[in-house]
């Protein structure tokens, strides 16, 4: 009986951290920092986890601890797989951006279009911004 209560616990507690995880993909929309082999071997993990339990019910194991147990395994594998869809649709879209700006460079190249002009010295070397520009002071 401790045991399955620890265990879900344990499970509830890893559970806390994917719809943060869930809600910072869908808000970033870039796949930048994830990692698709980290959450699909936690998916294989959980599934062992839902494939262990099921196994436990065949052999007489319940209770109230033991399936909610299983209710988290469940939770978690859904929220994991939720999070790596969102990583593929990241994905389209840090492509779809990268395609988006390598095609402005060559726009850029081929019309002859220049970047906006730099401060320089007389040598074309940077300048430094003015001590009202790094103080965010604006002048009219």
């Amino acid at each position: 009986m401790i045991t399955d209560l620890l265990e879900a616990l344990t499970i509830f507690c890893f559970g806390l951290s994917w719809p943060i995880s869930i809600r910072k993909s869908i808000i970033s929309r870039t796949a930048k920092g994830k990692s698709l082999f980290f959450e699909v071997f936690l998916l294989i993990g959980y599934a062992c986890g839902i494939a262990r339990k099921i196994i436990q019910v065949t052999g007489g194991s319940s209770g109230f601890i033991f399936y909610l147990s299983f209710f988290f395994y469940v939770l978690n594998f859904i929220e994991i797989s939720i999070d790596v869809c969102l990583y593929f649709r990241n994905k389209k879209i840090d492509a779809a951006a990268d395609a988006a700006a390598a095609g402005n460079c060559y726009i850029r190249k081929m019309h002859g279009a220049s970047r906006p002009a730099e401060k320089t010295d007389i040598r074309g070397a940077p300048r430094p911004a003015p001590r009202h520009e790094k103080m965010g002071i604006m002048r009219g």
